[in-house]
């Protein structure tokens, strides 16, 4: 729909449609339904173009990245150098480690998320941080384990709530440190500093993971560097001269 209500933004360079042997090749092999109408495919290119069309908070998020991008080349171009040097480039292309790294340190939060809930923070009523949190800490427990289990679940979402917990336990700190200023209870001191290390240890893990999420260029066109069309666009036919 964005590439027909915006036919001076594609072009063949862009977006075009699969030629009748392309199209029996791709339903041949399941990509495509026997079905109903023909696919639009899309370059390279067209991704970064499409990115500049859509509104969705992932699709302004690419075009920023790109924006950014091109902007930090066409200074240190213009300073005269030779060669430049990108910034923070995993956010553009994720390799296997950081890959690797990012699945490790999601079920790292996982578990440092479940220690801190399970925390006792008022020893008098033997209550814990999950059942002062209520709904909150049902909730994040929830989407944490359905974010292990399946890559589909927005990782904006787990962030969102994480930071939530973290904001609220802060507030259940702070109030709690403040009672025990008037108070010599030792035990109470140590039971709030402990609700306070494991705190940090989710707000770190918090930071490591998004400093290691690809960024949303990279998931709007995965393997950006390396990435190869998966038919060629076909050549613009030439118009025949006239006689006149």
């Amino acid at each position: 729909q964005a590439i027909s209500r915006n036919p001076l933004k594609f072009s063949e360079q862009h977006a075009f449609k699969p030629t009748d042997g392309e199209r029996a090749a791709l339903k041949s092999q399941g990509v495509i339904s026997k079905r109903g109408w023909g696919p639009t495919l899309i370059t390279q290119i067209g991704v970064i173009r499409l990115a500049t069309v859509l509104t969705a908070p992932k699709a302004l998020q690419a075009a920023d990245q790109i924006v950014d991008l091109f902007a930090s080349v066409y200074a240190q171009l213009q300073q005269g150098q030779t060669t430049v040097t990108i910034e923070n480039p995993s956010r553009l292309i994720s390799d296997d480690e950081d890959t690797t790294q990012f699945r490790r340190l999601r079920k790292r939060l996982a578990k440092a998320m479940e220690d801190l809930l399970d925390t006792e923070f008022d020893a008098k009523r033997k209550t814990t941080l999950g059942e002062a949190l209520g709904t909150t800490a049902t909730g994040v427990v929830e989407h944490i384990n359905a974010w292990l289990a399946s890559p589909k679940i927005k990782n904006e979402q787990i962030a969102a709530e994480t930071m939530k917990v973290i904001e609220q336990t802060r507030d259940i700190y702070e109030r709690r440190q403040a009672d025990l200023r008037r108070s010599s209870a030792e035990t109470e001191k140590i039971i709030l500093e402990n609700v306070k290390t494991k705190l940090d240890i989710v707000e770190r893990i918090a930071t490591m993971i998004h400093k290691l999420e690809p960024g949303a260029l990279a998931q709007v066109l995965p393997n950006f560097a390396n990435a190869q069309p998966l038919l060629p666009a076909p050549k613009p036919t030439k118009r025949k001269e006239s006689k006149d």
